[in-house]
């Protein structure tokens, strides 16, 4: 094969793929664009979700801190709890 005609193969080759090439590039800055502004939404959207976890897990462990502090306290000398602390544990949790 000339130089001539290689050279013309690729030109015929670089034309044929100018158009797919460009609309892949076009595809692909649209994506981009769409990560973006997920991107700029997911940062918010994970604190606020972070700190609903945060304040559920907080209510919970001072629940949890409160059932533990009445049991203590509904505790006779002999380790054995109160009859009544099941009652007010139940009416603490609703």
């Amino acid at each position: 094969m000339t130089q001539q005609s290689t050279l013309k193969v690729v030109f015929m080759a670089v034309n044929k793929l100018s158009k797919p090439l460009e609309d892949m590039r076009r595809q692909v800055k649209t994506w981009k664009k769409s990560m973006d502004a997920f991107s700029r939404g997911a940062v918010p959207m994970a604190a606020g979700l972070g700190a609903g976890v945060g304040m559920a897990a907080k209510a919970f462990a001072d629940l949890e801190d409160a059932g533990v502090r009445l049991k203590s306290s509904l505790m006779g000398a002999s380790g054995a709890v109160a009859s009544e602390f099941e009652q007010i544990n139940e009416l603490a949790i609703s």
